[in-house]
């Protein structure tokens, strides 16, 4: 007895997602489902019995096909969405009496599918595309308006501590470096046509595609039951040069022979990533921060179809000023090269057998494989700050 929650899988698959984990969100009472990034193939935090646990994590326990994994990545990237039967969610401390501290978050029982005995062979393809983009951008100031709004801070410092001055007076009369407006701004605030103005943010975001695919066998006979499948998954991110792949294979096999049921559940699967420093500080080569803070008044790339740089740090009036640091962030996303690789075995085999009826002993055994590697490359081509 206790508090389950049972997800609609006919309406899971309904939703474009690249794990199962995504078509989670609002589908279950009291059931948190949240992304705090938007990185392909990222896990989402999933909340059962709020943050007060036994451990100091927050995640549930999850259980595919009776065997318990503590790692949400790992489930969601060999578990396909359409080889998932049921979805239940054990959401009160009837868990913990069941799984023991693990289960003190909550508990995601997951069933995969299996073939029937006696059925014929049936063959399911599935295959999906859909486009993701940036619902919305940070609506910023055009080149123009930027030198304007320049102007004005350089036109305070200089009226604040020169009093008497003017702020029409030239650089030539202004004392110091940072009184000054830099000479680069001075044809933008003269209103000249034809100059540059770079949108950083549509220099750095695109629309994505996402591919699904999915192939699988199921069918029996008499004494034998099975479920073979195989999947792919190929999604770009909304940020240039970012991407996750996911391959999978998995196969559900069962005997029967009299009292005696004998099967293993084996599932592989292979993700690869490219991943963009999305969410990190500009100074730390973060991409969508750089491209917030960069200014209009420069262009992505050079005549000779260079990256430009001179937004880092360019505009220099004397030894005391400088107007800024940062790195062309089309250059930090299409040269920083930081690539993770997951391979993943998860096998159980098990031996049932029916005492008498109604009542059945179950043993099984269970094998999980967990490989990362991340490869990261930031060239010399890329100027430090300042």
């Amino acid at each position: 007895t206790g508090s389950v929650g049972e997800v609609d899988i006919e309406e899971m698959d309904k939703i474009q997602s690249a794990n199962f984990d995504q078509a989670l969100v609002g589908k279950v009472p009291g059931v948190l489902v949240t992304q705090t990034t938007g990185q392909p193939g990222s896990n989402l935090n999933i909340l059962i019995r709020g943050t007060g646990t036994l451990n100091s994590e927050n995640q549930p326990l999850y259980v595919v096909d009776g065997v318990p994994i503590s790692s949400s990545g790992q489930v969601t990237e060999f578990v396909n969405l359409e080889d998932i039967k049921s979805i239940q969610i054990l959401k009160d401390a009837a868990s913990a009496a069941i799984y023991g501290s693990r289960g003190s978050n909550g508990v995601v029982l997951i069933t995969t599918k299996k073939g029937k005995y006696g059925e014929k062979l049936n063959i399911n393809f599935v295959h999906s595309t859909s486009l993701q983009q940036v619902s919305k951008k940070i609506d910023m100031m055009n080149a123009y308006q930027y030198a304007e709004l320049s102007k004005g801070g350089h036109d305070a410092a200089y009226l604040q501590e020169v009093p008497t001055g003017s702020a029409s007076d030239p650089n030539s009369v202004r004392p110091i470096g940072y009184h000054k407006i830099p000479e680069e701004l001075l044809p933008y605030i003269n209103g000249e046509a034809g100059l540059n103005d770079t949108d950083w943010q549509d220099a750095i975001y695109r629309e994505a595609l996402m591919h699904r695919y999915s192939l699988s066998l199921s069918g029996g006979t008499e004494g034998l039951s099975y479920y073979v499948s195989a999947n792919h998954t190929n999604q770009e991110g909304i940020i240039i040069n970012s991407d996750y792949q996911k391959t999978g294979i998995r196969s559900n096999l069962e005997l029967r022979h009299n009292k005696l049921t004998v099967g293993v559940n084996l599932s592989t699967s292979l993700t690869q990533e490219n991943r963009v420093n999305a969410n990190g500080p500009y100074f730390d080569d973060g991409i969508v921060a750089s491209a917030l803070k960069m200014s209009p008044t420069w262009p992505v790339y050079n005549t000779d179809g260079s990256y430009n740089f001179e937004g880092n740090g360019a505009w220099r009036i004397g030894t005391d000023y400088q107007h800024n640091e940062i790195l062309n962030p089309v250059a930090l996303a299409n040269e920083i090269q930081n690539t993770v690789d997951h391979r993943n075995i998860l096998s159980n085999v098990y031996a049932e057998y029916e005492i008498i009826e109604g009542l059945r002993y179950r043993s099984s055994f269970a094998y999980n494989y967990n490989n990362y590697s991340n490869e990261y490359f930031r060239p010399r081509t890329l100027p430090m700050r300042g």
